[in-house]
């Protein structure tokens, strides 16, 4: 189960960091049979969001471990597997497009004034199975 939370405005990050551990815990404790649940925060790209994001690195270091790339591939490619830590996820300002990040984890995009490439979202063929939630 992918608990996928979107972070319009990136504001009080230990908070929405809380939220998306109990939400996980919650999806977790559902499921006896023990089924994997990871958590991935797509963040929209705008200039006040990579600025908050690069001031709160330590707080994201724990939370979200798992690569950019490899969430985007799972998202993309329904052979791959999902991520079982937390990532991150960057979007366009309009939420158009995902970026394929490098391997790093999503957080590590500390430039604020970065204009990185963004892939586009999955399309015909392409399922996600999740639930999407907005933070």
């Amino acid at each position: 189960v992918a608990v996928i939370h979107v972070w319009d405005d990136v504001t009080a990050v230990v908070g929405l960091i809380r939220c998306l551990a109990e939400r996980l815990e919650t999806e977790a404790s559902a499921d006896p049979s023990g089924i994997a649940v990871g958590g991935l925060v797509i963040i929209p790209s705008t200039f006040a969001n990579r600025r908050r994001i690069s001031e709160v690195r330590s707080e994201l270091r724990d939370a979200f471990p798992a690569f950019g790339a490899d969430w985007y591939a799972a998202l993309v490619n329904p052979n791959r597997p999902m991520p079982r830590r937390n990532g991150i996820l960057w979007a366009t300002a309009d939420g158009d497009r995902l970026r394929p990040a490098p391997f790093l984890p999503g957080w590590t995009w500390s430039s604020a004034a970065d204009r990185a490439r963004f892939g586009r979202p999955p399309t015909q063929g392409h399922s996600m199975t999740g639930r999407m939630e907005r933070g």
